[in-house]
C-alpha cells in the first residue's frame, strides 16, 4: 500500500502543478493574444473586419481559428508571424497540460479511494442495524 500512496501523492502533486501552470499559462496566453489581436488591427484592417472586428476578450473563437488556420503567415508580416506561431504552440502546450491535469486528478482520486472496511479507508463501517 506504500507504492499506491506514493503513487497517488506524486499525481495529486501533478495536478496541483499542473494547475498552477494553466493559470500562469493562461495570463501569459492573453497577454499575446491581446498583442496579436492589436497587430492585426493595426497593421491589417481588412483581415480584422473580416474576423468580425475582435477584441481580445471578445471574438476569441475567430482569433483561435485564425492562428490554427494559420493565415496570418500569408499576410507577409513577420512579427505578427512570430506572435500566431507562439499562440499556435501555447494552445497545444495548454491542451496537453490541461489533459495532463485532469488525468492524474482522476487517478489521485481512484487511488485514494480505499474500499470500505481496509485499515485507513475514507467511509465508516456502517452502524448496526436494530430490531
Amino acid at each position: 500500500m506504500l507504492i499506491r500512496e506514493s503513487i497517488a501523492s506524486l499525481l495529486w502533486a501533478v495536478s496541483g502543478i499542473s494547475l498552477i501552470l494553466l493559470f500562469a499559462g493562461g495570463a501569459v496566453g492573453l497577454v499575446v493574444q491581446a498583442v496579436f489581436v492589436s497587430a492585426v488591427r493595426h497593421r491589417h484592417y481588412s483581415v480584422w473586419k473580416e474576423l468580425g472586428s475582435p477584441a481580445f476578450y471578445d471574438g476569441a473563437w475567430s482569433i483561435s481559428r485564425f492562428i490554427r488556420s494559420k493565415r496570418y503567415l500569408s499576410l507577409d508580416d513577420r512579427k505578427l508571424a512570430s506572435l500566431g506561431k507562439y499562440l499556435r504552440w501555447h494552445y497545444i502546450v495548454h491542451s496537453i497540460v490541461l489533459a495532463v491535469g485532469c488525468l492524474s486528478f482522476i487517478a489521485a482520486i481512484c487511488l485514494d479511494n480505499k474500499p470500505v472496511g481496509q485499515a485507513g479507508g475514507s467511509r465508516a463501517d456502517p452502524a448496526p442495524l436494530h430490531q
